[in-house]
């Protein structure tokens, strides 16, 4: 399998007022991973009706777009906003398994995907060391790719600017379907 992307598949407009709204409000501490804490929405605590409907059509979009391009039934387990602040980066590591083949926290995820919600930062590129890839990210720019050991990734450092991302995992068990 590999990774794929989609340009523009969200507007800049669109990608611009929901960066605008997560930049205003508060973070949580409630993600399973402390490297997050205070730096995450999840889309279940997003209160605006304007944002969570724009979040929501991502949703949609892109569980279309992830049973179309891997053709299977996936369903969206965790869509959340994240703010990467300078000097934030991620080890290479699966969504769905640690590095050393045992099943990670979330092993039911099949498949994972982020969107770039703005681009005027320096750093914060989503790289795969194993394909030897490197995405520099656009505003508005989604990548999609396999959860498990085949597609490592991590996020080299942010060295200006503010990133966000809107980052969507889905699985093909629908008991972990995102409410």
């Amino acid at each position: 399998m590999q990774i794929f992307e989609f340009p523009n598949f969200m507007s800049k407009e669109d990608c611009k007022l929901i960066t605008d709204w997560f930049k205003s409000q508060k973070k949580t501490d409630v993600n399973s991973e402390a490297l997050f804490n205070n730096r995450t929405i999840p889309y279940n605590l997003i209160d605006s009706e304007e944002i969570k409907r724009k979040v929501n059509l991502f949703r949609f979009n892109a569980t279309f777009q992830a049973i179309s391009t891997f053709k299977q039934p996936l369903y969206p387990d965790y869509t959340d906003l994240v703010y990467w602040p300078i000097g934030k980066s991620m080890e290479v590591h699966a969504d769905a398994k640690y590095l050393d083949g045992s099943d990670g926290k979330f092993p039911w995820r099949k498949i994972s995907g982020v969107l770039y919600l703005n681009d005027d930062y320096e750093g914060g590129e989503t790289y795969f060391p194993e394909q030897k890839l490197k995405y520099t990210p656009e505003a508005g720019h989604l990548i999609m790719f396999p959860s498990d050991l085949t597609h490592p990734h991590g996020v080299t450092e942010v060295t200006k600017g503010d990133r966000y991302t809107l980052p969507i995992w889905f699985t093909d068990d629908e008991t972990k379907l995102e409410i």
